[in-house]
């Protein structure tokens, strides 16, 4: 089992599912949480379920809906609700997850990076000149609302967007939000690896 806590109240697991080979994912929001006794009880509202399965012609992986998974022993649904708790380790190198409706059936689980969470790698390097250098948001790519947060060198865009597309085709529905604005930024060359600064930074 996988969770990923995403921007927004977004909430991710992994698990297995009787029903297909490939584990499914279970897509949700924070409706409700609380803090007691150092764990967050969370209420989360499912959203969708899927997995993949060959295509037709077993040409390609498509997403299959699914109308149920289990979680820690208990069963969730599109647009029904579960509860958990989480409580972090110190420095958060691992989280203990409990299904609060399965007698609190719980599973510690170790930190590791977001499976939708793109960087540039090394496509930030190689720049000569500022116009060689384009901005983009990178990041967690599961998430309502993105801004700016990398820069690559323009020869690497096709590359670098094809990456991001077929990450965020892992994601499922995300949540409908109010997006701050972003800061103004613009990417520059500096030391031949391209970065983002202030649009007011002149240099």
């Amino acid at each position: 089992m996988c969770l990923t806590l995403l921007p927004y109240g977004g909430v991710r697991f992994a698990v297995h599912a009787e029903q297909v080979r490939n584990p499914a994912r279970v897509t949700g929001h924070v409706v409700s949480a609380a803090e007691k006794d150092g764990r967050y009880e969370l209420t989360m509202e499912v959203m969708a379920i899927v997995a993949k399965e060959i295509g037709p012609c077993r040409k390609a992986w498509v997403d299959h809906d699914l109308d149920g998974a289990n979680i820690l022993g208990a069963r969730v649904a599109p647009k029904t609700r579960a509860r958990f708790s989480l409580r972090f380790e110190p420095g958060e190198a691992s989280v203990e997850v409990c299904n609060l409706d399965n007698e609190a059936r719980c599973r510690r689980l170790t930190k590791a990076r977001s499976p939708t969470d793109v960087d540039v790698g090394i496509a930030d390097r190689g720049c000569k000149a500022d116009a060689d250098c384009v901005p983009i948001a990178l990041g967690e790519m599961c998430t309502p609302c993105s801004c700016a947060n990398g820069a690559y060198v323009t020869d690497k865009r096709q590359e670098i967007l094809d990456k991001a597309e077929r990450t965020s085709g892992e994601c499922g529905p995300t949540l409908q939000v109010t997006c701050p604005a972003c800061p103004s930024r613009r990417a520059v060359c500096r030391a031949s690896r391209c970065v983002l600064v202030d649009a007011s930074d002149g240099g």
